[in-house]
């Protein structure tokens, strides 16, 4: 058997008061995930849905990541789904997602996906999330920025961190297992 992790999703309202994104855009989202994943035998799932305060829709500077980290779920991936998402350093750009440690609680990991964002966005941020560091320069490696949404790959190495990140997060309980695949 293999661990489910849950991941609560959180998704900011748009200008017209409904969702910036629906729930079948989310689902799309953790199916390309469950594709790549599920052969390093990591899988994911939607645990729950929230909705974020307006307030949080835009996010900027770092102190607006940092607002997320009151919100986290204890025990689950937690994904904020904001309008858009400025780069922290480079305020003329727009980013699709960001892994964010808190800098004000620094146990506090998240994922902030902006409205924007490609299908490959959450596998991307979930990479990261699971230790992937740095970027690839490698075309359609999940990692790098120059990927088709259906042809991304992890390579060795980057598989290897994922399923000791996976174990580890499972040994430590820092992410229930919603579950074992049968």
């Amino acid at each position: 058997p293999e661990p489910i992790f849950g991941v609560t999703v959180s998704i900011a309202p748009g200008d017209d008061g409904k969702d910036v994104r629906d729930r079948d855009w989310v689902y799309a989202q953790i199916d390309l995930a469950e594709h790549l994943y599920a052969p390093l035998g990591v899988h994911v799932h939607v645990a729950q849905f929230r909705t974020l305060d307006a307030k949080l829709a835009r996010v900027g500077e770092p102190k607006e990541r940092d607002a997320f980290a009151p919100l986290v779920t204890a025990g689950t991936i937690d994904v904020f789904v904001v309008r858009s998402l400025r780069d922290a350093d480079v305020k003329t750009l727009y980013r699709m997602g960001v892994t964010w440690d808190s800098r004000t609680t620094p146990s506090r990991r998240y994922i902030v996906l902006s409205a924007e964002a490609k299908r490959s966005s959450l596998v991307h941020e979930l990479g990261h999330y699971f230790g992937i560091q740095p970027h690839s320069p490698v075309k359609n490696n999940l990692m790098s920025y120059d990927r088709e949404d259906e042809l991304v790959f992890l390579d060795a190495a980057q598989s290897a961190l994922v399923k000791n990140a996976a174990r580890a997060f499972r040994a430590s309980g820092s992410l229930q297992v919603f579950g074992l695949t049968p």
